[in-house]
């Protein structure tokens, strides 16, 4: 009887957070540009601070991250179409972003990598991290045509399993994928989506203590070897002069835009998350995000907070030098 209970607070709970998005939706949407109606100190965090935006591509994918020392990480580039890159291309230069200085293009799906030959066309990219597709294979994978068209294969990084970059207060690795998951891609016609998926960058991002997990498509199989491996990894990255801590993470980016192949009990356990973003189309005909996975979420944390771009726009998280953050939302 008290798990029947407990079971139906949840889906009431899930219902509420639902309705009051929408409430929220209609209450404060508002024109103007993007980045209007920010305080002074805002504005100030804005040209010299950290900030991270999840922009509105609707079902797909596309992260800035702009550090003190004016380096831009930026993680996929969303679906195909001169309406989402308007979106992308509205954060960039809000941010007078003229350089991209990392650029992770995660895995072969067009929601999450369509608009990369117009990014590559129109900035300067210092390092470009994408799958390691093997020269015989690339016919297979036609959504990285237009990378292949637009830049010379010398810049092209492959990320590596624990890579990490640094600068001033702020450092962010990869924790995954393995050398296996690139080769269960490479193995032609017969790649599956499980395999491409897997082989979506976990990345862990930290700035003045404040914690993001971004995660792209990876699905629960990633989840688990991170779960299984933290302890290890963790150990790892304290002799290294870093420290990843993923539990109760401040912000994380909901994989998959809250598939059930993804965020599993498991992993959501472990990291806790405060805040969720979930990247995600209105009336989405696959039913993101899941009510399980919602659920999942709230059993891991009950107050955790969400943040639908389909509802609030491009989600935007400001970070002051000490630590404390402030959340703005497009509407």
């Amino acid at each position: 009887m008290h798990q029947r209970k407990t079971r139906i607070i949840k889906l009431i709970i899930v219902a509420l957070i639902s309705a009051a998005t929408v409430l929220s939706l209609c209450a404060c949407a508002k024109s103007g540009s993007l980045f209007g109606g920010y305080s002074e100190t805002e504005k100030a965090i804005l040209n010299s601070g950290f900030s991270a935006h999840f922009i509105d591509v609707g079902e797909g994918d596309s992260s800035v991250f702009k550090f003190p020392d004016g380096k831009v990480l930026m993680i996929d580039t969303g679906t195909d179409g001169e309406k989402t890159y308007g979106k992308i291309k509205a954060v960039l230069d809000g941010l007078s972003v003229k350089n991209i200085d990392y650029l992770v293009l995660s895995h072969p799906d067009t929601e999450h990598v369509g608009n990369a030959g117009r990014l590559l066309s129109d900035y300067t990219v210092g390092k470009l991290y994408m799958p390691n597709i093997l020269e015989d294979n690339k016919e297979y994978f036609p959504e990285f045509s237009a990378v292949y068209q637009n830049m010379g294969t010398s810049i092209i990084v492959n990320p590596k399993l624990y890579d990490r970059v640094s600068g001033e207060d702020y450092f962010f690795a990869f924790l995954s994928p393995k050398d296996d998951d690139y080769a269960a891609l490479n193995l032609g016609s017969g790649v599956d989506e499980k395999a491409k998926d897997d082989v979506s960058p976990v990345i862990y991002l930290e700035y003045a203590g404040v914690r993001f997990l971004i995660s792209s498509d990876a699905t629960a199989t990633v989840e688990q070897r991170i779960v299984t491996d933290y302890s290890v990894v963790k150990t790892m990255f304290d002799r290294l002069g870093f420290t990843v801590d993923l539990e109760d993470i401040e912000f994380y980016k909901v994989a998959a835009h809250g598939d059930v192949k993804s965020n599993s009990e498991a992993f959501l356990n472990l990291i806790r998350p405060k805040r969720s973003i979930i990247s995600v189309g209105g009336a989405n005909y696959k039913g993101h995000p899941a009510t399980t996975v919602l659920n999942r979420l709230i059993a891991a944390r009950e107050d955790c907070e969400f943040y639908r771009t389909d509802y609030f726009g491009t989600v935007s998280v400001l970070v002051s030098e000490s630590g404390e953050t402030t959340v703005k939302k497009e509407r």
